[in-house]
């Protein structure tokens, strides 16, 4: 698996054109050649996998030597998304190589004011080792349950997360995501004295003798991407009027997570309350997320409007897709917002990887001196990360309607 190839292109029209040749004499036909609601493409793509011969008997061509679950596959392709809505966000792209700080610091504050999402483009981690954590991600999401289920989250959330294990959105979702995820922290040993500290200790590791190079290729990039993340920050703080090293000193052991995810090949239908991942802003300060080329993501700008507009994010090839989280909107006293985001799938496997940039457990998250004045007073009183965590499980454990709080 190559990490951001391009999309399909023109390929998808012509699968299309191919596929509403091959199935005129289907029932439905307007409703899935259209943009006919998800509910009726669900309906016949159910129909196809399940192998109906009563809908195969309508199909004109169901003799021609092709197999028909690739078929419907390729038509699976070619149709709008669930929940698709034609809308694509206009993202601003950060441009890493860019010389001018200031300049570039400039363009990120546009982009958090403006989407509260950006690509990042030359990023400086080899696209190689990029590649190469898809692919022992996908090796080990492959492995049988009861392998994968060895490596079982613990309470300090490191480890496996079965399939529909977590609903981020309990309010809109009828059913568990449809998603497998694994959580990676920041490494230390069970006698480091900040090991006693909630969401703090050793990771859980497959076998190395199934996936020997899992472990190191994972760890390799978890501390490329911190790297990556410094430098954000600092173009975040100089966007604030801030000190570019303002971040650095809470990040001596922070509580940042790598998250490798797979979508399995299902149909999200929001109006029915089944998605990739629910509704939802992420907990933290900053999410770099790397993805393959299968669309998914949406992101809702107006957290409280109706009806919602949700606009798709595609991948971008060679960037990341960067978003803020919930603390830096306090930290900045409102004034760059946490982005409502959803993921809603085809029934293609979807693979992406998270990694969330979030400081020391016990750094104060208070308003920013650039951001309050006495006619703009803090919104919020100060906090410490670790506090401020417990709250938005808590929050998530109860089935908040406050959806602004939980992670990708």
């Amino acid at each position: 698996m190559k990490f951001l190839v391009s999309g399909h292109g023109s390929i998808r029209n012509s699968i299309k054109f191919g596929f509403q040749i091959w199935c005129v004499g289907v029932t439905k036909l307007e409703c899935v050649t259209g943009e006919g609601r998800a509910r009726e493409r669900i309906w016949l793509y159910e129909r196809l996998r399940s192998n109906d011969f009563e809908t195969r008997g309508r199909v004109a061509s169901t003799r021609l030597n092709f197999p028909f679950l690739f078929l419907h596959q390729l038509y699976a392709l070619s149709l709008p998304m669930a929940g698709h809505t034609e809308s694509v966000l206009p993202l601003h792209v950060i441009d890493l190589a860019e010389n001018d700080r200031h300049l570039l610091a400039q363009k990120v504050k546009k982009a958090c004011l403006e989407h509260g999402f950006f690509y990042l483009i030359n990023h400086g981690i080899d696209l190689k080792l990029i590649d190469k954590v898809f692919e022992q991600s996908k090796l080990f999401f492959d492995l049988p349950v009861d392998e994968k289920m060895r490596s079982l989250q613990d309470n300090n959330y490191r480890g496996y997360v079965p399939i529909g294990k977590e609903t981020l959105n309990p309010i809109e979702s009828k059913q568990g995501d449809s998603r497998e995820a694994y959580f990676i922290g920041w490494e230390m040993s069970e006698d480091h004295p900040l090991a006693l500290k909630p969401l703090h200790g050793p990771n859980q590791w497959p076998s190395k003798d199934l996936l020997p190079e899992w472990r190191e290729t994972l760890e390799t990039y978890f501390y490329k991407l911190l790297e990556v993340g410094h430098c954000v920050a600092s173009l975040v703080a100089l966007a604030l009027d801030l000190e570019a090293d303002y971040f650095r000193h809470m990040f001596m052991a922070p509580a940042v997570a790598l998250r490798p995810l797979h979508y399995i090949g299902e149909i999200s239908c929001p109006e029915e309350g089944r998605f990739g991942t629910g509704p939802h802003g992420d907990y933290g300060m900053l999410t770099f997320l790397a993805t393959d080329e299968n669309r998914g993501l949406q992101v809702c700008r107006a957290r409280d409007g109706e009806p919602k507009l949700w606009e798709d994010v595609p991948p971008k090839k060679e960037s990341f897709i960067v978003n803020l989280g919930d603390m830096l909107e306090r930290w900045t006293n409102g004034l760059f917002k946490s982005t409502q985001h959803r993921v809603v799938t085809d029934g293609i496997d979807r693979y992406s990887v998270a990694y969330f940039y979030d400081p020391d457990y016990d750094t104060v998250i208070e308003c920013l001196p650039t951001c309050h004045s006495e006619e703009f007073p803090p919104n919020y009183p100060p906090i410490t990360m670790g506090d401020y965590f417990k709250m938005k499980f808590t929050s998530r454990a109860q089935g908040s309607s406050n959806m602004n709080s939980t992670p990708i």
